[in-house]
């Protein structure tokens, strides 16, 4: 399998998918990935056209204009477009509300708040094209549905593999070795631990979109953990997840687009510029650091 281009701008801007199509259809982390992150959640709704991602990449633009960090989550379906943009440093949050991936507010009026994009249609121009529009979404359900199909059966052919490893995989010697990586890499911060949990690759239109950037420019040491079936680096991966959190990091959760509640791919801990992450057939890190290799 090969990974489209990143869409990023410029090398050192993050970007992360919130949601993603998977094995099991349409995956969200929308919740993990921004309730109770931010002091300030502006949910946007309204229908397709109604300028939801272009005024988030204003917001963006302007923000790294004036040398604000900026987190940037395309939409996996359609790259080019954003579902969100978190802010860190000012703990605000803009998000599209609506369908797939719905989101309302919690405490409206306190900390979230409903942008309406709805109100900026032209009702009377878009009934001029009623009868083509219907016809162009059913068109559009119907590909959908057979994307669907094909996604479903390459993400069993990804998990029979994956179960094929597994099976096979010295699953003690696996969980010994995280061991020694995690004291090797990982301090006691004597603090509680949290966790955000999001993708850097997503199934998309035009193949697997992969940010691998948002890893490579901003975290200086990796651990490359080499398995093309993800069954010993998952036991890594989420002996280091674990690990991590017990000893009080913020961390980073990457999971698996295709098998996402099978497999966690990465952990990234910012505050340590630490990355452990996985290469496989879709994701390869042109590093010089040392590969950890399945066999």
């Amino acid at each position: 399998m090969k990974s489209a281009t990143s869409r990023l701008r410029h090398s050192h801007e993050c970007a992360y998918f919130a949601a993603s199509n998977s094995r099991y259809g349409f995956h969200s982390y929308y919740e993990s990935c921004f309730r109770g992150k931010a002091d300030r959640l502006f949910c946007i709704k309204g229908g397709p056209g109604t300028g939801k991602s272009s005024f988030m990449k204003k917001i963006a633009d302007s923000a790294e204009k004036v040398g604000l960090k900026t987190l940037r989550c395309p939409c996996s379906s359609d790259p080019d477009s954003l579902d969100a943009v978190i802010l860190p440093e000012n703990r605000t949050v803009l998000l599209d509300g609506t369908a797939p991936h719905t989101l309302d507010p919690v405490y409206p009026a306190v900390c979230e708040e409903i942008l309406n994009f709805g109100q900026f249609w032209d009702a009377d121009k878009i009934a001029v094209n009623r009868k083509e529009v219907l016809e162009v979404t059913r068109k559009n359900k119907l590909l959908h549905k057979k994307a669907s199909g094909y996604l479903l059966a390459c993400g069993q052919l990804i998990y029979d593999n994956y179960k094929t490893a597994l099976a096979v995989t010295d699953k003690e010697k696996a969980l010994a070795f995280a061991d020694k990586l995690c004291k090797k890499y990982i301090p006691n911060r004597k603090k509680k631990g949290k966790e955000w949990v999001r993708f850097i690759e997503g199934i998309s239109p035009l193949g697997i979109i992969s940010y691998k950037n948002t890893v490579t420019e901003n975290y200086n040491n990796l651990v490359i953990i080499s398995d093309n079936y993800g069954s010993a680096s998952n036991i890594i991966i989420n002996k280091v997840r674990e690990y991590a959190l017990e000893k009080g990091h913020e961390i980073i959760t990457l999971k698996n687009p295709f098998l996402p509640s099978v497999i966690t791919d990465h952990i990234l801990i910012p505050e340590l510029s630490l990355a452990f992450v996985t290469e496989n057939d879709y994701m390869h890190f042109s590093s010089d650091e040392r590969r950890i290799h399945a066999r």
